[in-house]
């Protein structure tokens, strides 16, 4: 049980890292209740999966939607 809560405690913490105040976030793709994100803000090119992401969202998600991080949330990016 320890090992597993250490392990989850890693995990968020480096999806702490990945999410960041005002950064635009591109969706990859989905699987099940979890998305890959790529961070158009920096674009380094590399996606991470979100495992927090908004049900509400998720339904209707398509390639190459862009939301962004604002206080502690996903929220749909308009120009």
């Amino acid at each position: 049980t320890e090992m597993i809560n250490e392990l989850l405690e890693e995990q968020e913490d480096r999806l702490n890292d990945f999410r960041v105040e005002g950064h635009i976030y591109e969706f990859v793709e989905k699987s099940g209740d979890t998305v890959l994100l790529n961070d158009v803000t920096i674009d380094t090119g590399e996606c991470f999966e979100e495992i927090d992401f908004s049900k509400e969202f998720l339904k209707d998600v398509k390639q190459g939607d862009k939301f962004q991080y604002v206080g502690g949330e996903y929220q749909i990016y308009t120009i």
